[in-house]
């Protein structure tokens, strides 16, 4: 399961009950949004795959990729198509229930769902770092020319900013000129939130996906989320 959100291209419509699967069993859902089990149930949906093949695929081990399949097996989200006949045991051919799959939320635990978004933040949080940690490497390639500055401010606080040396705090707009970065704390009324995210999908808007075949040049990252204090503690 890739997005927890997207804003792809319309998804199909369900024309039957094999075709589009609404997932209400806790084990099932959990299953698939697993990282051993959610990469087979990437391969299966809607594609047909050997063992053998879903371990060449995935760069799994045999072992694994047979184990894995069993267990989805059991828990009714694979299922046989066909045997392919050979010398020995003929080989089996696994599909996924349906070609479709509705995972309403309510089907999750409080803490599957939470880890299920902290799983996939932390793998966009990791690419954006590496990109973000390049970009210094590359914009001040000179050993000395920047880093962080800790100091405390006029009332106290200590603070920490990029520095290009002692005491002389970066001007990032002007060091780099296609990249920013925003957490900020908010205190705003519904009519002000819904505002604020019209104003940053019109934004974005203006910059369309990029399209298959084209180089990747810049990654954007916007969640605008009610938040309570708790959250951030």
């Amino acid at each position: 399961m890739s997005e927890p959100f997207s804003s792809c291209s319309p998804a199909p419509a369900c024309s039957s009950e094999r075709e589009c699967l609404t997932v209400t069993d806790a084990r099932q859902a959990a299953a698939m949004i697993h990282p051993e089990f959610s990469p087979l149930m990437d391969a299966l949906t809607g594609r047909e795959a050997s063992v053998g093949a879903l371990a060449r695929e995935l760069d799994w081990p045999l072992d694994t990729a047979h184990y894995r399949v069993k267990k989805l097996l059991r828990l009714g989200l694979l299922r046989v198509v066909r045997e392919e006949k050979r010398a020995g045991r003929p080989v089996k051919v696994y599909r996924a229930v349906a070609d479709a799959f509705f995972l309403p939320y309510s089907s999750f635990t409080h803490a599957t769902l939470e880890e299920k978004f902290q799983r996939h933040e932390l793998q966009v949080a990791r690419s954006l770092v590496r990109s973000y940690v390049r970009l210094l490497h590359d914009t001040f390639p000179q050993p000395g020319t920047l880093g962080p500055y800790l100091f405390r401010d006029e009332a106290g606080h200590l603070q920490e900013d990029l520095a290009a040396a002692p005491g002389k705090l970066l001007d990032l707009a002007a060091a780099f000129p296609t990249t920013t970065e925003y957490l900020r704390s908010l205190t705003l009324t519904d009519a002000e939130a819904r505002h604020l995210r019209d104003v940053l999908d019109a934004l974005a808007a203006e910059f369309p996906r990029r399209r298959a075949g084209q180089p990747l040049t810049h990654m954007l990252r916007l969640w605008l989320v009610p938040a309570r204090e708790e959250d951030w503690q």
